[in-house]
């Protein structure tokens, strides 16, 4: 059992990799309110594509993940908890619910709710051709006016019209890493 949850942590940390490696390859768009530079090289006259989407959905998505997964782990719902996590993410949220349901119910902690703290979400939204899978990242706490304790990626999946977290990974400090972003 050691050794899963040790291959499960290094996969964490594996996928956390290609997620940042992602972002820092991929054009992204922020809603900092930092100053804007303009860039010294000769800019493109190729209009830019379209945000994934907006701030203010993103947001919403997290809200909705926070939400459901909440009434999901409550009961360990595997068909509630599949309409918010997909891939990796949603196979160690279930191998946690198997392993909950192997202990005796005088041995299970009572599962407590929590929510992401959506107003001081650091959004990465990135700009994506017309085709290409949309998807955003953003670095959340759980505590209110803390800084981000994780950076989570949700993937949009047009078949059931939702967003879906693929991805997270706690943070080892609480500074995020540098992520290059475009610049508007």
């Amino acid at each position: 059992m050691e050794s899963f949850i040790l291959t499960a942590r290094r996969a964490r940390r594996l996928m956390a990799g290609a997620a940042c490696l992602t972002l820092a390859l991929t054009g992204c768009t922020t809603d900092h309110s930092a100053p804007r530079t303009k860039p010294t090289t000769s800019a493109s006259t190729a209009p830019k594509p379209d945000p994934a989407l907006s701030p203010d959905q993103a947001r919403k998505a997290i809200a909705r993940y926070s939400k459901i997964n909440n009434e999901a782990n409550a009961d360990r719902n595997r068909h509630l908890l599949d309409t918010v996590e997909d891939g990796p993410l949603y196979a160690m949220s279930v191998s946690d619910y198997t392993e909950t349901e192997g202990l005796p119910t005088a041995d299970r902690e009572p599962y407590e709710p929590w929510s992401y703290d959506i107003a001081s979400a650091k959004l990465y939204i990135p700009r994506l051709a017309d085709g290409q899978a949309r998807w955003f990242a953003a670095a959340l706490s759980s505590e209110k006016g803390q800084a981000p304790s994780r950076v989570a990626v949700f993937a949009e999946q047009p078949r059931h019209a939702r967003w879906e977290m693929v991805s997270v990974v706690d943070l080892d400090s609480h500074k995020l890493p540098d992520i290059v972003l475009d610049r508007e």
